[in-house]
């Protein structure tokens, strides 16, 4: 069994990065954490769990260890650039 205080990734440009905070219970298991994306053309995410947003839209990180697994959301909206006027 893992925990993560995650809870939902959001993200607000092209190539920003969310890193996962995961640890598994029992500390000395073998099990390997896996972090999986949802949707690649949203979020990916690497081996150590750092999201990078890639595109608008919503998706899932799954993160399993062993025979337990979660889910992160992931939420990529863009902010709008304001043009300060004169």
């Amino acid at each position: 069994m893992f925990m993560t205080n995650a809870g939902v990734a959001e993200l607000n440009a092209e190539g920003q990065q969310f890193l996962l905070h995961v640890r598994a219970i029992p500390e000395n298991t073998t099990d390997k954490i896996i972090y999986t994306s949802g949707d690649e053309s949203i979020a990916t995410v690497t081996e150590d769990g750092k999201i990078t947003a890639v595109a608008e839209g919503e998706t899932i990180v799954y993160i399993s260890c062993g025979k337990y697994s979660i889910e992160c959301p992931v939420i990529v909206k863009y902010e709008e650039e304001t043009i300060p006027t004169t």
